[in-house]
């Protein structure tokens, strides 16, 4: 019944229906050699057979150029059929994905309902490139139930109705702090798949590696007898045997820290709307790239929607690295966001300079500002 298929967004997948299907009923249906079935229980089958581990929320089937049906679906069942809970325990067995086009790491991994730091240790990845073509492993949990996160959840309210402590469920998440944010797809029981040893490339350090498989710098050098942080090309690590610690708060500062001063090297950079790469920024997507550079697992969204994230900080507890939003546009309405240096000064994306550093009393953003969030 259907010849292909693609993909659009992370959520929707298209499917093409066979062009000598010439007869298309509005119940969903069609009569093909005197057969007639149902078009939700085809896709389905056409699912499950060439794209098991994908859960679109919509479906749109194509004749030609013609978008003939377009289903909601939910749990990977169409909502005519059946509505599926996300909280369904799942079984997935060894498979992979292709890196296509306009693909991150975070699109695939929340398409696989996996963490991005999942993702990355299943691949021995050190950073979030990736690149057409690449083949990248996804069972990573099996035996394990997952959860969206909807607006107004919290770790503390999930852990509660899941019946485990909040410290267990950033534990299963590999979160390094309480935020959560919508879209977010966390795993409530079960295990991460880890290797058990790590081949070293260049551009790696001993900092880099830890950080990317949750354990600190100490407990590498130690399981692998290193005196040194010096490392080579080709060297083998041993990553197992290692409890599963967070990273202190004094190395999230440190993070932190070098994100400010790498952000200092792309002050000049023009502003683009959309722009999410040094070759021009918007204010939402220069701090996308910065966090995504320095390993921080925070989606790209909107200024307002950062602006949900984190806690609160004044203007006297400010520290480098966290976020600082105004409402330019109209009053209440987070519309610019920015890291805040030091000094008293932030650094953004901003209409008329690119990326700038500027006083948060200048005259201009002192009689927009809203307030300061700490994301990490």
């Amino acid at each position: 019944m259907f010849i292909g298929h693609k993909f659009e967004g992370d959520h929707t997948i298209i499917l093409h229906m066979d062009p000598s299907l010439h007869e298309f009923s509005s119940e969903f249906g069609v009569q093909n050699d005197g057969k007639k079935t149902h078009l939700s229980e085809n896709i389905k089958t056409y699912l499950a057979e060439k794209v098991p581990n994908f859960t679109p929320n919509l479906v749109k089937v194509v004749l030609g150029t013609i978008v003939v049906a377009s289903i909601p679906f939910v749990g990977g069942h169409s909502s005519k059929v059946k509505a599926a809970s996300n909280d369904t325990p799942t079984v997935q067995t060894l498979s992979t994905h292709t890196v296509t086009s306009g693909d991150t790491l975070y699109g695939i991994a929340n398409r696989y309902h996996l963490s991005v730091n999942q993702l990355m240790q299943l691949n021995n990845l050190t950073n979030h490139t990736i690149y057409p073509g690449q083949t990248l492993k996804i069972n990573a949990i099996s035996n394990t139930n997952s959860y969206t996160v909807k607006t107004g959840d919290t770790l503390y309210s999930l852990a509660k109705s899941k019946h485990i402590s909040v410290d267990q469920l950033k534990q299963l998440n590999q979160l390094t702090s309480n935020t959560i944010y919508p879209g977010q797809t966390l795993i409530l029981s079960g295990s991460a798949v880890a290797g058990s040893t790590y081949t070293v490339r260049a551009g790696d350090s001993l900092y880099g590696i830890a950080r990317n498989h949750n354990i600190s710098v100490e407990q590498l050098k130690r399981i692998n007898n290193l005196s040194s942080n010096t490392i080579f090309i080709g060297q083998t690590l041993n990553i197992s045997g290692t409890t599963q610690e967070a990273p202190s708060q004094d190395n999230m500062i440190q993070v932190k820290r070098e994100l400010v001063q790498d952000a200092y090297h792309y002050i000049g950079v023009p502003y683009k709307w959309g722009g999410t790469t040094p070759a021009g920024f918007d204010c939402s997507g220069f701090v996308s790239f910065m966090f995504d550079q320095h390993g921080i697992d925070i989606p790209r969204v909107t200024s307002g929607d950062y602006y949900q994230m984190g806690t609160a900080v004044s203007k006297g507890n400010l520290e480098p690295g966290d976020l600082v939003f105004f409402a330019v546009n109209e009053p209440g309405k987070i519309s610019h966001v920015g890291f805040y240096v030091g000094n008293n000064e932030f650094i953004s994306a901003t209409s008329s300079k690119g990326i700038a550093v500027v006083s948060l009393d200048n005259v201009y953003w002192s009689k927009y500002y809203v307030g300061a969030k700490r994301v990490v």
